[in-house]
């Protein structure tokens, strides 16, 4: 039961970093053209003339205006609610107008390194502590002797 118990605190601790950093997310270094962007239907980073960040679900063209989706509750529709904004299909997401004179630079999310940074980090962190608690047997790979030296 003791051997159990051990296990399930490294497992526990183990998803509880994962969840923590399930909303990591990374964009590319090369920024790509509004019009990319929109093809891609992808998450994107904008950064604007005024040095301000913002991050959309994705971005659209409606009317020849670009519009960046966002979630209702993100810091990204608060920071931007003072320009208004549509409420889209789904209640969930808002649609807020982007004038072509404030956006600078667009980034794409990194699906790979993102996923990759939501296990790997974990699990990093995970190894590392084991180390420091059971420094024999992390590298024998037995975790049955005591917890505690």
């Amino acid at each position: 039961m003791k051997a159990i118990r051990k296990h399930l605190k490294i497992v526990t601790l183990f998803f509880s970093f994962t969840f923590l950093l399930q909303s990591c997310k990374v964009y590319h270094t090369k920024t790509v053209t509004v019009d990319e962007a929109i093809l891609s239907s992808k998450r994107v980073k904008v950064n604007t003339y005024r040095n301000d960040t913002y991050k959309f679900e994705e971005l659209r063209k409606d009317d020849g205006k670009l519009y960046g989706i966002t979630k209702k509750k993100s810091g990204t529709a608060k920071d931007l609610s003072f320009q208004g904004y549509e409420e889209d299909d789904n209640s969930k997401y808002v649609k807020i107008l982007l004038p072509d004179t404030i956006v600078k630079e667009v980034y794409l999310q990194n699906k790979t390194m993102s996923t990759v940074v939501s296990i790997a980090v974990p699990l990093l962190i995970i190894i590392g502590l084991a180390a420091i608690i059971q420094p024999g047997n992390v590298i024998s790979g037995s975790f049955d002797g005591p917890l505690y030296y």
